[in-house]
This record gives C-alpha cells, sequence and structure tokens, in this order.
C-alpha cells in the first residue's frame, strides 16, 4: 500500500450542482475558488460547464491555466506590486486596499489597453486585510482617488471573514457592509455592481434565511469541495 490521493468527480460535479442552485437561488452570483484544485484540468473542465460565475484563486499561476475561459478570472489575495502586469493580463477582478497597488494595476491596465476591474476590501473586524470599516473618511478618500483611475473600474466592496480574526459572518455584520455600499453609491453616484459577502463560512446564512439583502455574491471553496460551511464546520442540508 501507499498513498494515494482519490478524486471523484461525480461527487464534486455533484456537491458543485448543490451549491450553485443554493447560492445562485439567493440572488447571489458564485465564485468558486480554484486553489484546492491547484488548477487539475478534470475538475476545472467541470467548473467550465457549469453555471458558476467566477473562477477565483490565489496564485496566478493558477489562472494562467484558465486562459480561454468562459467565466471571469479573479485573483483572491491582495496583488504584490511586483506582478501588477501579470494579474492585468491573467485576471479580470482582483481584491485590493492599497491604493499604491491599484495605481500600479492602473498603469499595467494602461500599457495592455484594458480596463481592470478591483473590488475594494472593507475589514469588519476580522483583521485579515481591507479598510477598516469605522474609518469612513478612508473609505471615502480611497473611492475617490480610484474614481480619478482611468483604467480601474470600481467593480464593487468585499470582506474576508473567519480567515485570521475568527469573525463569524452574521446578519448583523454583513448589513454594514451593505451600509457602507449604499453610502458611497449615494455620495459618489455610482453603482457598485458587487458586494461580496464572504466565504463558505456566509453559506449558513442562506440555509437560516439571514443572509442580509444587498449581498450578492460568495466566494465559495470548502462548501464545493467537502460539502460543509466553514462558520461551524457544519455539513450545509442543501448538500
Amino acid at each position: 500500500m501507499y498513498p494515494r490521493l482519490v478524486i471523484d468527480l461525480k461527487k464534486i460535479k455533484n456537491n458543485l450542482d448543490k451549491i450553485t442552485e443554493l447560492v445562485k437561488g439567493s440572488n447571489c452570483s458564485l465564485m468558486i475558488v480554484t486553489k484546492g484544485y491547484c488548477a487539475d484540468l478534470e475538475i476545472y473542465k467541470i467548473l467550465e460547464n457549469s453555471n458558476i460565475d467566477y473562477l477565483a484563486d490565489s496564485r496566478i499561476q493558477n489562472l494562467k491555466e484558465y486562459e480561454g475561459t468562459s467565466k471571469e478570472r479573479v485573483l483572491l489575495r491582495l496583488p504584490m506590486n511586483s506582478e501588477v502586469d501579470e494579474v492585468v493580463k491573467h485576471s479580470d477582478i482582483s481584491l485590493n486596499s492599497e491604493m499604491k497597488t491599484i495605481r500600479n494595476l492602473n498603469e499595467a491596465a494602461l500599457k495592455q489597453n484594458k480596463k481592470h476591474k478591483i473590488l475594494l476590501m472593507i475589514d469588519l473586524g476580522d483583521l485579515r486585510e481591507g479598510i477598516f470599516f469605522r474609518n469612513e473618511e478612508e473609505i471615502y478618500t480611497t473611492v475617490e482617488e480610484i474614481l480619478q483611475l482611468k483604467n480601474i473600474d470600481l467593480f464593487g466592496l468585499g470582506v474576508n471573514l473567519t480567515c485570521y480574526g475568527a469573525v463569524i459572518p452574521k446578519r448583523d455584520n454583513l448589513s454594514v457592509l451593505v451600509e457602507i455600499a449604499e453610502k458611497i453609491e449615494h455620495k459618489y453616484n455610482i453603482k457598485l455592481n458587487m458586494i461580496s459577502g464572504g466565504n463558505s463560512s456566509s453559506v449558513y446564512l442562506i440555509d437560516k434565511k439571514e443572509l442580509p439583502e444587498g449581498i450578492n455574491k460568495l466566494r465559495v471553496d470548502e462548501a464545493s469541495l467537502l460539502g460543509g460551511e466553514t462558520a461551524y464546520s457544519q455539513k450545509l442540508e442543501a448538500v
């Protein structure tokens, strides 16, 4: 006997179909996180032929493998300044909160004759990434500068929870993200297309019918792979 990893494609597809039905049935678009698959070609084929909306990964090398996909590609982590050219080339959307990096992405997009979409990350207390939600002035100052960049599209806002600080997604804290988005839209007369309410730890709120109206996208990895949410490590009823 020897160690081996057995990948059951039928089970992966079954989980994916049920998660897609659950998330999209709550009026959210679905971003599947693929870093757990390491860009495996057979799993990618399942994703490509599914009804998901986005392929997301923290590794640019994996995003390169999805060249030609019909889905939009998303870089999940904050980009390094040294790799902005590759970020713009191999992803349609990236998650950001550092203004210096956003300026550099703008320059890279200008050189490539592209408009690069970003999600501005807001920290609701988990302390992993983003502008702290109580620093409204910093949020507004950042938004104002982003809106001046011709090759950057402020596509929406995002949050990470249950990552570093173990903050559990709740109706109350995710409603704060929605409120910040509404204030930005009103103040600057713009439309934010995406309000990303977290990862697999937010999925349980759909089952409880407590996902706030206004959250319109979730980033899902473990729930599609293993069929469970990551807030309380419980199996999802729908999967």
